[in-house]
């Protein structure tokens, strides 16, 4: 079970924009440009079921801006496994695929563990 909440912020705020999705397992996208937008966990704040993986895709409209995530509600419980399980993974890309496995090639990333 994850929770959260989050807030994408790029420049200055304009006005909000929400992306909540229904549910996970295909991966969501969406550009940022001077507006803040929201990412929310599906069915927030209901939590939602184990073995769901959720996908959010964010880029810059202006590839030299940065992208600043703030946490409004986190609630990820320990999973008891290490970080195998529960877990919220933000990755800086370039956005090139590596056409063996797939998926993006990063360039930096944080892991935050339940």
């Amino acid at each position: 079970m994850i929770i959260f909440w989050l807030l994408l912020n790029i420049q200055e705020i304009i006005a909000e924009q929400v992306h909540q999705g229904k549910v996970c397992g295909e991966q969501t996208s969406f550009v940022l440009g001077g507006k803040s937008q929201v990412v929310k966990s599906p069915f927030y704040p209901a939590s939602f079921s184990s073995q769901i993986q959720c996908v959010w895709s964010v880029k810059a409209l202006n590839p030299s801006s940065r992208i600043k995530v703030e946490f409004q509600d986190w609630i990820i419980p320990a999973s008891g496994k290490g970080c195998d399980q529960t877990y919220l993974q933000i990755t800086d890309g370039s956005g090139d695929v590596d056409h063996a496995t797939g998926k993006a090639q990063a360039t930096g990333s944080v892991k935050l563990c339940g």
